[in-house]
């Protein structure tokens, strides 16, 4: 949940300051002054570095998001695999069971 919202906060922050260097004015061939162009260069670089950070951050949500439901790690592997294989056992006696009686 905390990626989900740091996701859309960062989009947020990073469409406002597009929106900003959208405003501005510049044309570096109308002799604007240096300090004026250098804002808008540091706006663009910013934002591009927002969406860089982004993309890894909805790359991290993608990554632990599987079937609608979040992918949280067992606590002690040894028991959930443990789990597994006593699951597994119990699915092919039933199997076996019904194989043999017909």
């Amino acid at each position: 949940m905390g990626l989900l919202i740091t996701s859309i906060i960062l989009q947020l922050l990073v469409a406002i300051l597009l929106l900003v260097v959208g405003r501005m004015d510049y044309e570096p061939n109308r002799g604007q002054r240096k300090r004026d162009n250098r804002w808008v260069v540091a706006f663009n670089d910013i934002s591009t570095a927002g969406i860089f950070f982004i993309t890894v951050v909805n790359i991290f949500i993608a990554s632990f998001i599987a079937h609608g439901k979040a992918y949280i790690p067992p606590v002690n592997a040894e028991s959930a695999w443990n789990e597994k294989m006593y699951q597994q056992r119990k699915a092919w006696e039933l199997t076996s069971k019904s194989n043999t009686s017909h």
